[in-house]
């Protein structure tokens, strides 16, 4: 249901009125960054009216969390100007205001030609996983939301060190 916090829709009076611009110089850097701190990267694209985005956004924040420095989520929005403040009371209402960026509509193309090889159309979901050395470890667009944070978060735990994905040997980790 509705989250029980937000009364009408003014936004809380503390929320920043826009959104840090990116393009694709800025997260080549993000990139460049992650793998110097030797991080996983998970780049999320998104919008407010993608309803697999919002629906998978919490399962990979809540697997990113327990990971703490072993691995970077950055959220970059494709909503167009009229919906930034839907995105940023949506990011606020998911604790997630940190990392997250919206992209201006000329440099969406650029964004989308330069990130992966397999998105090809400015379509969200798209989500891009970089491994500790700074390579593409999984792209995974256009899926339902269930199936893409599941694609996501076994990509994540893979590579910055969930050390078991299967429940029977758990045991053993005591």
């Amino acid at each position: 249901g509705p989250s029980p916090q937000i009364h009408g829709s003014a936004p809380p009076a503390d929320l920043p009125k826009s959104l840090p611009l990116t393009d694709i110089e800025q997260l080549r850097g993000i990139i460049a960054k992650a793998k110097q701190a030797n991080q996983v990267l998970v780049i999320d694209f998104w919008a407010t009216w993608c309803v697999p985005c919002r629906k998978s956004f919490p399962m990979i924040h809540d697997a990113i969390e327990p990971l703490e420095k072993r691995a970077r989520l950055i959220s970059v929005s494709f909503d167009g100007p009229d919906d930034e403040a839907a995105a940023i009371r949506f990011l606020h209402d998911h604790h997630a205001l940190d990392d997250a960026f919206i992209v201006p509509v000329d440099k969406r193309d650029a964004i989308v030609n330069g990130i992966g090889p397999n998105w090809n159309a400015v379509a969200v979901p798209a989500i891009f996983v970089f491994d500790q050395n700074g390579k593409l470890a999984a792209e995974v667009i256009n899926k339902p939301a269930k199936e893409l944070a599941d694609i996501v978060v076994e990509n994540i735990n893979t590579l910055a060190g969930k050390k078991t994905l299967t429940t029977e040997n758990t045991e053993t980790l005591k």
